[in-house]
């Protein structure tokens, strides 16, 4: 039975949680020399090492198959290992044994999300904001996968419930910036990243996220000159994103800046080589500056990476690290 069909069921008779973020539990109730085991996973877990964490649940698991906090905890972990596919099936597993919880709930989404199934995603994330209505990290997930669906007023609504619950959470206000950008309102747009970009002035970490949304938007405006510090300040931020220099390479170009574009670029498909749309843009520099063997190289990998399909896309939901299991 999948995992969509059982939680429905609990769904009905299960009464709301009462409202504290879900932690990994510190000694799981599953009895005997097992307790330890699960701890030891738990922890794991809970400082990365993902290899270990798992084999510790497994072996759990296989001392005890109706360990509901083993099988729930081996999701989690298989959904941080983005095994999303394996994740669902041991969430299936646990639900059968246990009620989940709205954290659980979130992570199952996560897995949608992995899985590019964005309607089963917006399902349970709407159900565990309803569970736990006070988790702005919810909130925030239900609003990336809205966007991915392109509901931007939905979006919107749901990143302003967030911001709500976090007040000047940098990360909302940009999403917001980015819904009213899909929806066409670009002058609005412009003013959410620039608001999100002075509430985090003063920061010691700052996203690059908000810079290069706004970056991309002058670009779009046929801003160029305005748009080149904010892309340069997302690259310093995020040096091995691979977009960011991509974009940044793009204007760069059209400033006939060609040394720079060409370093970018060349950054860029090193970090994504099996992305044909950067050989081609990188062939594109080298033939303006008369490399003709090395453009014809980028455009060579070009037609064989499009031959293969394999290429690499920059237009997926990309959401921080799961909440933390249980």
């Amino acid at each position: 039975m999948k995992l969509h069909l059982i939680c429905a069921c609990i769904l009905l008779n299960v009464s709301l949680p009462n409202g504290r973020a879900a932690q990994l539990p510190s000694t799981p109730e599953v009895g005997g020399a097992s307790t330890s085991s699960l701890a030891r996973a738990a922890t794991l877990t809970q400082n990365g090492d993902f290899t270990a964490a798992e084999s510790r649940a497994r072996a759990v698991i296989a001392a005890d198959p109706d360990s509901a906090k083993a099988h729930y905890l081996l999701g989690y972990i298989l959904n941080r290992e983005s095994r999303a596919s394996e994740s669902l099936a041991e969430y299936t597993a646990a639900a059968r044994l246990q009620t989940p919880t709205a954290n659980d709930l979130a992570i199952v989404a996560l897995d949608y999300v992995l899985l590019k199934d964005y309607p089963d995603a917006d399902t349970w994330l709407s159900k565990a904001t309803a569970w736990q209505p006070s988790n702005a990290l919810y909130w925030y997930y239900l609003g990336r996968v809205k966007y991915g669906l392109n509901a931007f007023a939905d979006a919107i609504a749901t990143f302003t419930k967030a911001l709500a619950l976090e007040p000047r959470n940098v990360r909302d206000e940009y999403n917001i910036g980015l819904c009213l950008e899909g929806l066409g309102h670009f002058d609005q747009a412009e003013k959410a990243y620039r608001l999100s970009l002075q509430w985090q002035q003063d920061a010691l970490s700052q996203d690059a996220q908000p810079f290069y949304d706004l970056g991309v938007l002058l670009a779009r405006e046929n801003r160029a000159e305005e748009a080149l510090p904010y892309l340069k300040k997302a690259a310093v931020l995020d040096g091995r994103n691979p977009a960011i220099r991509e974009k940044l390479g793009m204007i760069e170009d059209t400033l006939k800046k060609l040394p720079e574009a060409q370093s970018d670029l060349e950054i860029a498909v090193s970090l994504a080589p099996h992305s044909a749309a950067l050989h081609f843009q990188l062939g594109r520099i080298y033939q303006k500056r008369g490399l003709s063997i090395q453009a014809k190289q980028q455009f060579d990998l070009c037609a064989e990476l499009n031959q293969t399909h394999s290429d690499e896309s920059a237009d997926s939901i990309n959401l921080p690290s799961a909440p933390t299991s249980r």
